[in-house]
This record gives C-alpha cells, sequence and structure tokens, in this order.
C-alpha cells in the first residue's frame, strides 16, 4: 500500500522526476510508472493493482496528459475506485483540445480491450468534468513550487486515517472479487463490526465508499452468521458427549447431572434461536430497505420515464410547427409550438421552434365578420383602421388596437363590392350593386350618389392618388371617371366587351388601368378619356395594381396566374411563382403593392394568401389558413402588414415581416454602426456610426431621434465605442484618431479631454459601476484607467508587451459588480484580468485560440465570460484561470463566423451574433440556443448589447442597420405571442392527427381532465 500515485504524460517526465524526489524526501511512499512503454494485458493490471493499493491518485494536468488515452483509463480506473483524486495544474488545456489529441490518436488493440465497449470520447469527457470538480493545486511555471508541494501534501493527508482504512478494505476486496469471491478472504469478529462502522460513516467522506467495498462488507457480515450458527451446534453435540461421560463415571450424580445437561442445551438452544432471530431481523430490515430503495427506484423511473415522454412529444411537437409554417398555417403552428413549449422545462429545441414561429410572419388577428363575403378590404391611410367591404352588412369600420368593429355604416345597406379610400382620409367612395356612393368617414353620412347606366352591377371602384377622381367598373363593361368633389361623370370609357373586375390608378393619376373578362388590360389617359395601350391576358382578368412607381403592373388572372409588365412598353416581364412548389392554382381575385413595389400580395380561390418578390417572381410569404375564396388583398402603406378577406366573412390580419425586431432606428445613420449602449434605465440609446463620426441620442421606447451631437474640432476620425455614466449624465467616446473625450449629455458640450500619450487608435471604452472611472484601450495593447471627474489618469494597466499586459489590440472591456476588478480581451488571444485600486494584473487566462472579442462577468462577479473569433465561448473560474466549460458555437459548415457577443447580466444567456447577420440566443447553462434570429438585419452584425431589463437587445450592423431585437426568456415570449398572434383552439381533428392532450371523446367534446398516459402520448 503506497501514500500516492502520480499519473502523467511522459511528455511531462521532467517535472514528475522532481516532484516525485521533493514527495520521497518528505517521507511519502510513492508510486511512479517509469517505464515508456506500450500498454499490455500484464502491465495494464500492475497499474490497476497500483490504483487499488494507493491512498491517494495524484493526476499531473497538461494537453499531453488530457490528451493520452493512457492516462484517461488511469483516471478511469481511479474513478471505478473512488479513490481520492488529486488534480495538479501544469500546464493550461482545455477539454476541446484534449478531444482534438484523442480524435488524432490511433488507439491499440490492447487500449481497446481495456475500453471495452465504451467510447473513448465519452470518457475524456466524463473524466474532464470529474477532474474540473476538484480544486486544482497549480505548479505551473512560475508559481512557487514548495509552497504549492505542502498544499499537496495537506490534500492527501486531510482525513488520512479513513483514507488508510478506504485503501485496506478495497486492497482485501479487490482481492476476494478476483479470486472468485473465496470466503477465507472475507473480514471475520470484530473486524466486520470495525468495517461497517468504517462505512456507516463514510457518506459525507470525500473519496466515497466504491461499490465493492459494500460488497465486500455485507458478505463478511453474511459469512460471520453462518459461521456463527454452526459454531453452536458443535457446542451443542460436545455437550451432549460429555454428559453422557458423566453418567458412566458418576451414577450417583446423573440426576443432578441430566437436569444440567437439559438446562445446558435449553441455553444451547436459546442461543442458536437468537442468533436465527437476529439473522432473520437483519434480513426483515434488508428486505424492507430494498423494498423502500425499489419503490423510491421505481417512482423515480416513472417520474424519469414521463419527463422523457413530456420532452419526446414536445420535439415531436416542434418538428409538427416547422412542418406546417413551412406549408403556410401560421396559425395552426403557433398552437403546436406553444403546445411544445407548455411543458415543465421544454428542450431547447422547443424553445427555438418557439421563438421562431412567435416571431415569423403569420396572423396578428382574425376577423369574424359574420357579414356574408368580405368582398374588400383596405387599410386606412394612417393604418390604425381596416375599411371592410361584406355582402350583407354593408361597410365595417375595425379597429386593429381592440381587436373590434368599431361601427357599420348605415349606408349602403346590404351588399357593398369594393370601398376605397381618399387620400386624406376623409371620405370613403363605395360600389353597392350599381350605385357609386361618396361618404363622409367621419360621420357616416353620405355626400352623394351616382348610378352606373343599364342598372349594372359595380364590381371595383379606386380612388385617384391626389383625391381628385374616382372610377368604378361594371358588369356591363363601362369605365366611369367620377369627380370627387361633385359626383359628376368625367368621362365613361368605353373598350371593354366584357365585365370590368378591377381598376386602379397609377401614382400621379395620369393612368388607369382596367382589367377585365375579355382577357385584357386597357391602360387609359385619365384626363383625355382616350384608351393608350392593351395588354393581353390568356385568361379573365379579375385583379390589376399599378407598382409606387407606376413603372409595372401586376394582373392576377383566371388561370391563377400573377403577371408582371412594363407599363411602359406592354410587355410582361415575368409570371410569378411560373416554376415554384408555391403558386395559385385557381382564379387570383386581387393583387397589391407593398412597399417600394418591392413585393406584391395575391389572394385566389385557392384560400391562399401569397407575397411575392417583384424582382425575382418568387414566394416569399406563403399563408394557408383561410378555408374559403379570399376575395380582396391590400398592404399598408409601409408594406409590414396585408389584410385579406375570404367568402366566409372571414378577414386576417397578417404581419408580413418576422417580429423579432422590437423597434427600428432610421433616419440618422448612414454609415455601418460602430458601437450602441444602453442607458442604465434603458429607456435611451446612444450609438456612433462611420458616416461623419456620427454620434446619435435615440428614445429607446419609441425609436424617435432625440439629438445628435457636433464633433467639430473634437473628434476627426470614427468613434470606435462609447459608454454611458449609470447616471446618465455623461458618456465617453473612444476614437480612431486617438482621442477620448467626456460629454454631457443634454448640453452636448465636451467637459473633460483624456490626454493620450500613445498614437494608437482607442478602440473600447467601459464606464466603472460608480461613474468616476473610464478605462480605455487602444490597437497597441495600451490599457488606461481615468477618472471621470478630474480628468487625470489613475492607472496605464497595459504597456503594449507581453510582460506588462497585453500585445495588440483591446477588443473588450467589463469592469465587475462592485468596480473593484477590469477585465480586458485582446487581439493577442489572452485576458487579464486587473485590481482597478492598485492597478496589479491579478490573472492571466490563455489558451483562447482566437481574437477575445467579449468578455463578462456574472452578477456575483465569481464567473468570467469570454468569446472569441474562432467560434468558441468559455466560462472560466476566476481564482484558478482554467475554464469550467468550452462551447463550439461555430456555424454549421462554417469557421470563424462570429463577430459580435454580449453575456447577460446574469451570465445565464449570451447572444453571439455572426458575419451572415443571424442571431443566436445561447443558454450558457446548457450550452444550447434557445432561439436563432436569421432575418433581424441583412449584414456582418458589428454590435449586440442587450437591454437592461434584457426583454431586448440592440443590434448595430454593417448595413447601417440600428435594431432593437425581441430577446424574451419563455414566459414573456409565450405572454407576448398570445396578445399579438391570432391562435386559434385545436380541433378534435387536430388533435387527434398531432396527438396533443386532451382528447376528444367518442361526441367529439374534449375531456375537462386527462389521463396521464394521455398526456404522455400513451
Amino acid at each position: 500500500m503506497t501514500d500516492l500515485m502520480i499519473s502523467y504524460s511522459r511528455q511531462d517526465g521532467e517535472f514528475v522526476r522532481r516532484l516525485h524526489a521533493a514527495l520521497t524526501g518528505r517521507g511519502r511512499d510513492v508510486w511512479v510508472d517509469w517505464e515508456d512503454i506500450p500498454i499490455s494485458a500484464a502491465w495494464w493490471d500492475a497499474i490497476s493493482d497500483a490504483i487499488e493499493s494507493t491512498q491517494a491518485f495524484v493526476f499531473v494536468i497538461s494537453p499531453d496528459s488530457m490528451g493520452s488515452p493512457i492516462c484517461n483509463l488511469e483516471i478511469d480506473a481511479a474513478r471505478y475506485h473512488s479513490k481520492r483524486l488529486v488534480p495538479i495544474l501544469l500546464k493550461s488545456t482545455d477539454l476541446k483540445e484534449a478531444m482534438d489529441k484523442i480524435q488524432r490518436r490511433t488507439l491499440s488493440d490492447d487500449t481497446r480491450r481495456v475500453l471495452g465497449d465504451r467510447e473513448i470520447m465519452d470518457l475524456v469527457r466524463d473524466n474532464w468534468n470529474s477532474v474540473a470538480r476538484h480544486n486544482w493545486i497549480s505548479f505551473a511555471e512560475g508559481e512557487d513550487f514548495e509552497k504549492n508541494l505542502d498544499k499537496l501534501l495537506t490534500a492527501i493527508d486531510t482525513d488520512l486515517e479513513y483514507i488508510k482504512e478506504h485503501t485496506r478494505l478495497l486492497v482485501r476486496a479487490a482481492e476476494w472479487e478476483e479470486r472468485g469471491y473465496n470466503d477465507n478472504l472475507l473480514l471475520i469478529g470484530s473486524e466486520i463490526s470495525e468495517a461497517e462502522e468504517w462505512l456507516h460513516h463514510s457518506s459525507s467522506k470525500e473519496p466515497p465508499p466504491a461499490q465493492l467495498h459494500g460488497e465486500y462488507i455485507v458478505a463478511s457480515r453474511r459469512e460471520e452468521t453462518v459461521r456463527q450458527r454452526r459454531r453452536l451446534a458443535l457446542v451443542t453435540g460436545g455437550l451432549v458427549v460429555s454428559v453422557l461421560l458423566a453418567v458412566l463415571s458418576a451414577g450417583l450424580a446423573y440426576l443432578a447431572n441430566d437436569l444440567r445437561g437439559e438446562a445446558l442445551a435449553n441455553a444451547d438452544r436459546a442461543a442458536t434461536n437468537e442468533a436465527v432471530a437476529l439473522d432473520n431481523a437483519n434480513r426483515a430490515a434488508t428486505n424492507e430497505a430494498e423494498a423502500r430503495d425499489n419503490a423510491d427506484r421505481a417512482a423515480t423511473n416513472a417520474a424519469i420515464a414521463n419527463e422523457n415522454a413530456e420532452r419526446a412529444n414536445s420535439l415531436l411537437w416542434s418538428s409538427y410547427a416547422e412542418q406546417v409554417l413551412n406549408e403556410g398555417d401560421g396559425a395552426l403552428a403557433l398552437s403546436l409550438a406553444l403546445a411544445a413549449a407548455g411543458i415543465d422545462d421544454p428542450p431547447a429545441l422547443s424553445r427555438q421552434t418557439m421563438a421562431r414561429v412567435a416571431y415569423a410572419p403569420g396572423p396578428r388577428q382574425r376577423i369574424d365578420t359574420q357579414a356574408g363575403a368580405v368582398n374588400s378590404v383596405t387599410f386606412s391611410p394612417g393604418g390604425q383602421f381596416a375599411i371592410l367591404g361584406t355582402a350583407i352588412e354593408g361597410v365595417i369600420l375595425y379597429a386593429f388596437d381592440s381587436g373590434e368593429i368599431v361601427t357599420t355604416l348605415p349606408e349602403p345597406s346590404g351588399l357593398v363590392t369594393d370601398v376605397a379610400f381618399t387620400p386624406d382620409e376623409s371620405r370613403l367612395v363605395v360600389a353597392s350593386f350599381n350605385t357609386v356612393y361618396l361618404i363622409d368617414t367621419l360621420t357616416g353620412a353620405v355626400v352623394w350618389t351616382a348610378m352606373h347606366p343599364n342598372n349594372a352591377l359595380i364590381n371595383t371602384v379606386d380612388v385617384s392618388r391626389d383625391g381628385t377622381m374616382a372610377a368604378s367598373g361594371s358588369q356591363g363593361g363601362e369605365v366611369i371617371v367620377w369627380e370627387v368633389a361633385t359626383g359628376g361623370s368625367v368621362h365613361v370609357l368605353e373598350g371593354h366587351s366584357d365585365a370590368v373586375n378591377s381598376i386602379a390608378f397609377n401614382h400621379d393619376s395620369s393612368l388607369l388601368a382596367s382589367g377585365s373578362s375579355d382577357d385584357r388590360v386597357i391602360l387609359w389617359d385619365v384626363e383625355s378619356g382616350e384608351s393608350v395601350d392593351t395588354l393581353r391576358e390568356q385568361s379573365n382578368v379579375f385583379a390589376v395594381a399599378f407598382s409606387p412607381t407606376g413603372l409595372t403592373l401586376t394582373t392576377g388572372t383566371e388561370l391563377g396566374a400573377v403577371n408582371y409588365w412594363n407599363v411602359e412598353s406592354a410587355e410582361r416581364l415575368r409570371v410569378f411563382g411560373e416554376n415554384e412548389n408555391f403558386r395559385h392554382t385557381l382564379p387570383v381575385r386581387s393583387v397589391s403593392y407593398g412597399r417600394a413595389g418591392a413585393t406584391v400580395i395575391s389572394g385566389a380561390e385557392d384560400g391562399l394568401v401569397i407575397v411575392w418578390g417583384t424582382a425575382t417572381g418568387r414566394p416569399m410569404q406563403v399563408f394557408d389558413t383561410h378555408e374559403a375564396t379570399v376575395n380582396s388583398v391590400d398592404f399598408n402603406r409601409d408594406g409590414t402588414s396585408a389584410l385579406s378577406g375570404d367568402q366566409n366573412g372571414i378577414v386576417y390580419w397578417w404581419s408580413i415581416e418576422s417580429d423579432v425586431v422590437a423597434q427600428s432606428f432610421t433616419g440618422a445613420h448612414a454609415g455601418e454602426i460602430l458601437s450602441a449602449t444602453y442607458t442604465a434605465d434603458g429607456r435611451r440609446l446612444l450609438a456612433t456610426s462611420s458616416d461623419e463620426n456620427r454620434i446619435v441620442l435615440w428614445d429607446a421606447i419609441t425609436g424617435a431621434e432625440i439629438q445628435r451631437y457636433n464633433r467639430d474640432g473634437e473628434h476627426t476620425a470614427p468613434i470606435n465605442d462609447t459608454a454611458i455614466t449609470p447616471d446618465g449624465s455623461r458618456f465617453v467616446t473612444a476614437a480612431a484618431d486617438g482621442t477620448v473625450l467626456l460629454w454631457d449629455v443634454n448640453s452636448e458640450n465636451v467637459l473633460k479631454t483624456f490626454q493620450i500619450t500613445s498614437e494608437g487608435e482607442m478602440l473600447r471604452v467601459a464606464v466603472h459601476p460608480g461613474g468616476t472611472l473610464a478605462a480605455v484601450g487602444d490597437e497597441n495593447g495600451l490599457l488606461y484607467l481615468w477618472n471621470t471627474e478630474t480628468g487625470a489618469l489613475v492607472h496605464q494597466l497595459s504597456d503594449g508587451t507581453a510582460e506588462g499586459g497585453h500585445r495588440r489590440d483591446i477588443l473588450s472591456l467589463a469592469f465587475n459588480p462592485d468596480g473593484t476588478q477590469l477585465l480586458s480581451g485582446s487581439e493577442d488571444r489572452s485576458m487579464i484580468l486587473w485590481d482597478v485600486e492598485t492597478g496589479e494584473r491579478l490573472r492571466t487566462y490563455d489558451g483562447q485560440g482566437g481574437r477575445v472579442i467579449a468578455v463578462g462577468f456574472n452578477d456575483n462577479g465569481q464567473q468570467l465570460y469570454s468569446a472569441t473569433n474562432s467560434d468558441a465561448v468559455f466560462i472560466w473560474d476566476k481564482d484558478n484561470a482554467l475554464p469550467m466549460a468550452t462551447y463550439d458555437v461555430s456555424a454549421e459548415g462554417e469557421e470563424r463566423t462570429v463577430t459580435a457577443v454580449d453575456f447577460s447580466a446574469d451570465g445565464r444567456q449570451a447572444l453571439i451574433g455572426r458575419v451572415s447577420g443571424e442571431i443566436v440566443l445561447l443558454n450558457m447553462e446548457t450550452a444550447q440556443p434557445v432561439a436563432v434570429y436569421p432575418d433581424a438585419v441583412q449584414s456582418q452584425v458589428n454590435v449586440l448589447a442587450f437591454a437592461p431589463d434584457e426583454m431586448t437587445a440592440i443590434v448595430g450592423a454593417r448595413s447601417r442597420a440600428l435594431s432593437a431585437i425581441r430577446t424574451l426568456p419563455l414566459d414573456d415570449l409565450i405572454a407576448w405571442t398570445n396578445t399579438n398572434r391570432y391562435i386559434p383552439d385545436l380541433t378534435c381533428a387536430d388533435r387527434e392527427v398531432y396527438n396533443i392532450p386532451p382528447l376528444c371523446n367518442e361526441d367529439g367534446l374534449v375531456p375537462t381532465s386527462t389521463p396521464a398516459t394521455i398526456a404522455t402520448g400513451n
């Protein structure tokens, strides 16, 4: 039995020899394998025996040892035997580095034999987690060897008597196991009681007893009980013989001896019965304990099974939600995503699906008019209301904010086929039967009416963009242009031979297009009333719309085609969806242009609503939620939402763009965003961009610009970073011209100019939690600490050399919560912790593998975080300067995609921004993405910063975009979804198809309670 065994890599042999000499010099019996030979059966048996018989297992941590298969087998054996594990650090390493080394190794046959059916990578990961749980004693270069040797001996000697007994019993138990469980090797007599007492008091000890300990001690007690019964039987036999001899030799004492023998026999029987009773009692206690243990295990297994079933169902429902969303039914997708996210602690994939479906384009509201077919849907110019023309109730006014029908106009009553606003929103032009109505929007009063000739049903109306004229087209083929002010007829346009189904004015009111069942679109000169050109279609034309510029025209036809025309040349440019899986298969009834003419929306008899990209003719969004013919569609003014109304009286209000963006900040920045930061209350936002070194203060709630700051004579180059004091009254800017300024937020005045003596570009700045200090880092690795009250230099922390700090660009800075420490990250791949009061370097964190672009503390300052441009995120134990976890956050199939990172205040989440514009919200506890935003911005992410409440985060992009995206926790996301999305109740058929409890009974009713078996999908 040895005091300790040292496990190490041969590359670290020089250090181990020094350590061995020092330990033996202190009187310790040390086992070290000095042989540099390949693994073999005999050699491995010797190693196993050494591990079994040593009191402490000392592991020398280095990249070579963690990357060695043999060292990992030795750690595993020590873990199996519950040996005291004492890790000592020789060289910094991390799990990823170790696993990379292992993957590059070819395992020998003997190594594979020892591994058995286990995977070496799993073994390495388990070993790392086991080693990482212990406090490491550092023997790294530069550390005090003798001082740390004392720490090592203290760790080994702690609770030494317990460890000795642990080892002694394990050695005896291992021999018993190896020799086929030979009873002669079991404990006897008082040894058993002592061992049982040791086992009883070992529950809180470290290391804990091995399973073999318990098996050995229980077997010893069982064999001892059997020995006692045999011994009692022998004693009884001997007494009987003694009695017979006594009768022969002393007849006169017969009676007395007989009585004495009977008493002794009774005593023997009593002793035997007592032993049997004790044995039965022990067995009963053991059985009772096993029964309780089995019951607990069964309950645990049932709970685990139920939890696993729930999680499996959650993943299944999230998969269905993704599938249904891709097929166009965003409403049903929301119901499925909410079911998947509704269990306790749903899987990361279900959380991702919830975010994707919630923010995806889809239905905001569903309006059941109960007024017959909805023939016309129109946004008010201001976008707050929808005007609906219905078959039964006439004109309905619907308010989006309240989600209610505000009023139904008294006239016209009954059938309304089309409605159009005047540009100033003061009047409505309404088509009802054979009459055109002009209605005062505010009062609902009819201003004038005009009838079409021959009592022809009016199909369509429109108002010119200047508001002076209206036009109507009828079933009889006439198109009439009316004067809005008087209701007088300006032109009767005759040229169609069949019904006119749709008309539209162009952007400057000079042209009018009319689409007809005669397969033609005629372009009319509004002033003269003459036909200008004719576009010939292949079937009836049911819909026409001019682009905002008037240069193109889109039509919808009976054959399901959406055609895109050049107005000037009368040439058809493309057919939307011609070679796509998603396209209309039945007559297209309505089309409308979106913002800047980049999109067109169409609705058809197949129930589909499709948003097309005009540049490509491809579908951008497909909404398959209507259950009847879509009669009318309309975009709002900025193209971000749309309306569609169908034959069943149902209207949907659609979100056309992703709602992951909570607020956009537009109009002030004409260059790429270089920095952005919130005030402590989250109500304001300060951002800088490359254009004219611009600094802008924004209202973070409304997106309104508050003010710009004059940089004339101050900064002469781009402002790379800015930081606001906690009270929001001042901010610091760091520029590429080497200047650092302190500004007054309200007066726009520069309060201080920090006198920087270096000529480097200033890259990063951070303000102390108390607001009295500012840290500034430059491109040469220089790091300064300034007093913001006096402008005086407090410390120069880094001098640009490896000995004095960072060697290259300072890329990230963060103060700890109480302001006593500062963390800096550099292009030289290092991170340094500084003492703010003394300016002393406390610790360096190496081995990050890339430029350190983000650093942070958790809310108690004990854990550190860093991220690199090599797509890695680290969690560090502050004191031992080694990573507790390393996460690979690279994009699939790509490397070095990460361009910006920010950590939440509690360190539980990280935002990862990529060169592609994708943003990932990462759970730092599980290393799983909880949300992925592929379309928040359209170019490289330069800046990411959580808002103080962490419900949103600011994103600055190379494309000049500055936006606040939603980063809602799951519960808040579900609440937001319920408020901002239309979520249909699942039908009995839906529940049956997707196996979502509660299932309906035979009468089609949903039960009020659901058995647990249904809840788990069984």
